[in-house]
């Protein structure tokens, strides 16, 4: 008896998952793609693409300690594209020196941030995608706050739980999807943010962190500020 039944449970669990895979893309989804990437910034990244069933199947899952919320609901979707094509139809790589190039115009400050550390730009303003165009699911309604400025340690325990919550792996976000998703927010919707984040790289014992304030602008800087943003990269197929 109990090996029928555990038959059924097999079953029922294949038919699950199953079903999750057949899931539609969410219609209220915060999707940032060719379009805005266009009209925002005047380049070409190429068109979109569909979602890999992958980044679907996580957008539906339930977002932890918000009652009744899904990850579509607190989370954004953002294209982001090795090469990008300006409309003189030149090419450059997409990293945080060209990216502050592109939205220098909106913040009327040279190279688009009011601050870039000199240590940070030196060992990553150029470092672009490794892969040709890829979705980064970060979350947006608020960061995951460590309880104070520690280490790296502290900070990956404070995902490892979160991770535990969604049943998914995240990571901290990286400085270029980080404010992509922020400045796009912003151009779309007219209101600035204000936030500071811990991001994934390192320079030397501290973290690569951005910060934005709605009189300063964007700063790019060495912290081991508290706050980080879970993501997920799904590789784009073409």
């Amino acid at each position: 008896m109990s090996a029928i039944t555990n038959h059924r449970d097999d079953q029922e669990q294949i038919r699950e998952a199953r079903l999750a895979w057949d899931l539609p893309v969410p219609t209220e989804v915060k999707f940032i793609g060719q379009k805005h990437w266009q009209k925002f910034l005047d380049v070409d990244i190429g068109k979109d693409v569909p979602f890999p069933k992958a980044l679907v199947s996580s957008l539906w899952q339930p977002e932890p300690g918000v009652s009744g919320k899904r990850v579509f609901q607190t989370h954004m979707v953002i294209t982001l594209s090795r090469i990008f094509t300006k409309q003189d139809g030149s090419q450059k790589a997409l990293n945080l020196n060209s990216y502050g190039e592109l939205i220098a115009p909106k913040f009327e400050t040279l190279g688009g941030y009011a601050s870039f550390w000199h240590e940070a730009r030196r060992e990553h303003g150029n470092k672009g995608l490794r892969e040709e165009r890829c979705f980064i699911l970060i979350k947006m309604d608020q960061t995951l706050e460590v309880t104070e400025y520690v280490d790296l340690s502290h900070k990956e325990k404070t995902l490892e739980i979160y991770n535990e919550k969604i049943g998914a792996k995240t990571q901290m976000s990286k400085a270029l999807p980080t404010i992509v998703a922020f400045t796009m927010k912003y151009f779309e919707e007219g209101e600035y943010p204000s936030f500071h984040v811990s991001c994934k790289e390192m320079t030397e014992s501290f973290h690569l962190a951005v910060g934005v304030s709605s009189s300063n602008g964007i700063f790019i800087y060495d912290s081991n500020y508290p706050g980080v943003l879970p993501s997920r990269k799904f590789l784009a197929i073409q």
